[in-house]
C-alpha cells in the first residue's frame, strides 16, 4: 500500500506533537531552578499579564537611536 500525501501529513503532524510533548517532559525534568520547579503555565500567565498591560514608551527607528537611548539609561 502506497501512503497518500494526506496520510504522510497526518503522520508528520502526529510526530511533531509527540516531539513537542517529549521536549516539554525533558525540560520539566532537567530545567529545575533554585527557587523551585519549572512551571510553564505560571510563566505563560505572568508574561501574558505583563505584556498586555505594558505600553511602549519609546520607538527605535534604527540601531544608532537604540544605542543612544541605551547609553543614556
Amino acid at each position: 500500500m502506497i501512503p497518500t500525501k494526506e496520510n504522510l501529513r497526518n503522520e508528520l503532524a502526529s510526530v511533531k506533537r509527540e516531539v513537542a510533548l517529549l521536549r516539554s517532559l525533558f525540560i520539566s525534568i532537567i530545567a529545575k531552578d533554585r527557587e523551585g520547579e519549572y512551571r510553564p503555565t505560571f510563566v505563560k500567565e505572568v508574561l501574558a499579564k505583563a505584556t498586555a498591560s505594558e505600553v511602549s514608551k519609546r520607538v527605535f527607528r534604527n540601531a544608532a537611536t537604540f544605542l543612544k537611548e541605551l547609553h543614556q539609561a
